[in-house]
């Protein structure tokens, strides 16, 4: 993004647009996109706001320049997967479930070990941010959404009281994550409410600088977690014919 200019919205909705069609394999890789003309034309817009929109695809690995060729489509192995706006268009575009997976493993490699160092090094103000968090997820006084919410915040919470960096810029594809497991648990009438529970053992494992029972309670949440997203999966309908957008 450091290569690109200041995006106005019209700008973000190309590079969104396109972005999801790329995702989801409306265009294979080694593909070129429509020209910059023909896209301006189709949304009837500037080709400055589209050379705007193709400039963050570029940023993102999704797209390369070629000369003579035009602007095509990346090989999937040259995306950068954790960047946090393909995640969100893949979030909009319903990815494949080996990607959901593949996420999943990445959570259960970084949240444990994770959670065990919070036990070590989280401060009284984290603990009393885990303990108040799980209290909305448990109250019968909030809605769904708001105990998804904090479901998100409990387990990024854990991440930055680990004091680790390095893990700080996975906290988009551990966010993502947990919210594809959302849906799936929602598919299968699974509410945050009534597996919050779940999480008081950790919280406590934390607050006694229990690390080794701090992961333990971390692997434990994932692999459920893992457990409900392949049932669903078994379970889904196939994918209906994409349709392209320009």
């Amino acid at each position: 993004m450091a290569d690109c200019p200041h995006l106005p919205r019209l700008s973000n909705f190309i590079s969104q647009r396109l972005g999801v069609d790329i995702v989801k394999g409306l265009y294979a890789p080694g593909e070129a996109l429509p020209t910059e003309i023909a896209l301006s034309q189709h949304w009837q817009i500037s080709r400055t706001a589209v050379r705007e929109g193709i400039c963050v695809l570029v940023s993102t690995g999704l797209i390369e320049r070629r000369t003579k060729t035009g602007t095509i489509v990346s090989d999937r192995s040259r995306w950068n997967l954790l960047d946090p706006l393909i995640l969100s268009w893949m979030r909009l575009s319903d990815p494949d479930t080996a990607f959901v997976s593949a996420l999943l493993e990445l959570t259960y490699i970084i949240e444990p070990q994770a959670a065990a160092l919070a036990a070590r090094r989280a401060d009284g103000d984290d603990i009393d941010d885990l303990r108040r968090l799980l209290d909305v997820m448990r109250s019968h006084n909030r809605t769904e959404e708001a105990a998804r919410r904090a479901d998100l915040q409990f387990r990024t919470a854990i991440v930055k009281a680990a004091r680790n960096q390095t893990f700080l810029p996975l906290i988009d594809s551990i966010e993502a994550a947990i919210s594809w497991s959302h849906t799936y648990r929602a598919a299968l009438n699974i509410d945050v409410r009534s597996t919050a529970n779940t999480y008081v053992p950790m919280v406590e494992a934390i607050a006694r600088r229990d690390d080794a029972e701090a992961r333990w309670q971390m692997e434990m949440l994932i692999r459920t977690t893992m457990t409900v997203v392949k049932a669903q999966q078994r379970s889904a309908l196939p994918d209906a014919p994409l349709a392209r957008t320009a």
